[in-house]
């Protein structure tokens, strides 16, 4: 007859607990997901997400408002950060100097790619893949995401195929864009 000996104080320190453990299924599926190009089930367009959300034009004229000034604060930003790079030559350590000015231009600039698409999302009202909006920010680039995304949309985790006919559903931004 075999007794289970509680463990040790030390023990149970040292051996992640099921919070832990859940915690770390949670950090490792998210991580998992940083590298893999699933969509989320939601297939909705930007009049249908406005009705679950609730949002009136008041609600989407002050957040294309919101976004345009966090577009330009963050294009002012970027801009000044290239200015510090180009004057790296002049410091004492030029290479730190102009690394770190290099970092935080493309930090920023990574904000203002970010602000930028979803402003595109609002003044379209219409919603598309990061992808697709790099190929209409980029119009050299449309014909290259196309084919990139009728292949990610053959792929499929669950075994399924989805509509390719929905990658050539792209709006064409430069007509409505200022």
């Amino acid at each position: 007859m075999s007794e289970k000996k509680e463990a040790s104080p030390l023990r149970r320190k040292l051996i992640p607990s099921a919070d832990a453990k859940k915690a770390a299924g949670l950090t490792s599926g998210a991580i998992r997901r940083l590298f893999t190009s699933v969509r989320s089930d939601r297939e909705e367009s930007f009049t249908e997400a406005q009705e679950r959300l609730g949002w009136t034009e008041d609600d989407i004229a002050g957040f294309e408002a919101y976004r345009k000034k966090e577009t330009v604060i963050y294009a002012v930003l970027t801009a000044v950060a290239f200015l510090f790079a180009c004057s790296a030559p002049y410091s004492q350590n030029p290479l730190s100097h102009f690394v770190t000015s290099l970092a935080v231009m493309l930090m920023i600039g990574t904000r203002w790619l970010v602000a930028h698409f979803r402003l595109t999302q609002i003044r379209q009202r219409a919603l598309f893949s990061f992808a697709e909006y790099l190929g209409i920010l980029f119009p050299f680039l449309a014909e290259s995401v196309k084919e990139i995304g009728a292949g990610l949309d053959e792929k499929s985790t669950d075994g399924t195929v989805k509509k390719a006919e929905d990658v050539n559903n792209v709006v064409d931004l430069s007509k409505n864009h200022s």
